[in-house]
């Protein structure tokens, strides 16, 4: 089974977001004062999900 990368990181537990610009080029950061308390993921979804290469 191949896991998606991005489902691979630890994005949801960073108390950091990227903001992009519309134009899809970085635009700022935006820090949160902690990180979240949970993290919940519908796994069905993750494992169901195909790549690009894939399509």
């Amino acid at each position: 089974m191949i896991i998606l990368t991005i489902s691979a990181t630890d994005a949801p537990c960073a108390g950091l977001s990227v903001i992009d610009k519309d134009d899809g080029n970085f635009g700022r950061y935006l820090l949160y004062p902690k990180n979240p308390d949970a993290v919940i993921v519908d796994s069905a979804v993750i494992a169901a999900a195909h790549s690009p290469q894939e399509a």
